[in-house]
């Protein structure tokens, strides 16, 4: 586009007598020497499109959205992406006291695997974990919460284990009394 013109025909949210240049530099627009940006200058979203198709937007409340238009934002998110993202790595910040080391406090009340069966049977989802109808229902699950939740399956099972190797060891040692009481009535 050339001219404010073709923009206006283009975008009609674009001003007729542009307060910066019309021409767009990689370093950014000057409004003065010490302002350089890439943006509105008007209470309208920041748009940028590739091959004629918006890519991204930066609404003039400060919200981004890539690959949506951000039409309607009912979640309020700051960030809202339609598509895969990639990255090496994701931080989840979450409050150190929701944490589930409490499960492994001498008072916490771990299900017998009895009664788990029983929750399981009735509910056919795990205790406080969401069952796939409220995910469906709440379109999603909030990512830090559900890892603090899986994390606490995951030390809870930990105690199942050792409760079930404690047991094995029971066995196994009254195994060898029983075989040892067969070898000896064997012998008489």
């Amino acid at each position: 586009m050339e001219t404010v013109a073709d923009a206006q025909a283009f975008d009609p949210c674009i001003i007729a007598t542009p307060i910066v240049p019309f021409t767009w530099n990689t370093f950014g627009n000057y409004v003065n020497a010490n302002n350089r940006f890439i943006g509105t200058v008007s209470n309208f979203d920041f748009k940028i499109r590739t091959n004629n198709i918006q890519r991204m937007v930066v609404t003039k409340d400060g919200s981004v959205g890539i690959g949506t238009p951000l039409t309607h934002n009912d979640n309020s998110y700051l960030l809202a992406v339609n598509g895969l993202i990639g990255a090496k790595e994701l931080k989840i910040e979450i409050n150190s006291t929701t944490w589930p080391d409490y499960v492994f406090n001498k008072s916490y009340s771990l299900l017998s695997l009895n009664e788990l069966e029983q929750y399981l049977d009735k509910n056919k989802h795990l205790p406080n974990i969401p069952s796939a109808k409220n995910v469906n229902k709440d379109n999603g699950v909030l990512v830090g919460d559900m890892q603090v939740k899986l994390l606490q399956k995951v030390e809870e099972l930990t105690l199942y284990i050792i409760e079930m190797n404690k047991k094995t060891d029971e066995l196994q040692v009254k195994m060898q009394l029983q075989q040892l009481q067969i070898e000896a009535l064997q012998y008489k």
